[in-house]
């Protein structure tokens, strides 16, 4: 990307995060806790698709900056 060319077939590439506010649903050692941050990397030929078919606006609405963040790198 940084050469300026374009490749199709490169996916888009979402961070999606989110601050844990809700009781823990696994007594595992490494089970992300109340408090912290959860990231996901997502790769995808779609990112809209891909963010409407997990309900990302209805999930994140009303949620501040400091609760949920997303950063796109999309096909231009």
């Amino acid at each position: 990307m940084s050469q300026g060319t374009t490749d199709d077939s490169f996916p888009d590439i979402l961070i999606l995060a989110g601050l844990k506010k809700t009781p823990l649903l696994s007594s595992a050692p490494d089970a992300l806790q109340t408090g912290e941050c959860g990231v996901d990397v997502v790769e995808t030929q779609s990112a809209e698709s891909f963010l409407m078919a997990i309900g990302w606006e209805n999930k994140t609405a009303g949620k501040s900056i400091e609760d949920v963040f997303k950063v796109e790198r999309r096909k231009e």
